[in-house]
């Protein structure tokens, strides 16, 4: 059981998110795929995103050792 969870985040960690940029109806996009469905986002939406990144990495900064202990159950 174990080696199926090292595999699983071995595999996590080696899948790269790969963001391209282009176009819908004129206006500019950012789109994300890899490891997650696929989704784009436009200017609106990344510049609230940017607002909203110093909470993001608060989130992600409380909740790290806490992800990475998930990882290790047995």
């Amino acid at each position: 059981m174990r080696d199926c969870v090292l595999q699983a985040r071995k595999k996590r960690e080696e899948a790269k998110l790969i963001v391209t940029e282009g176009e819908y109806k004129g206006f500019p996009t950012l789109t994300f795929d890899g490891p997650v469905r696929r989704f784009s986002l436009g200017l609106t939406n990344l510049r609230a995103l940017k607002d909203a990144w110093p909470k993001v990495e608060e989130i992600l900064e409380r909740h790290r050792k806490a992800a990475d202990d998930d990882d290790i159950k047995i």
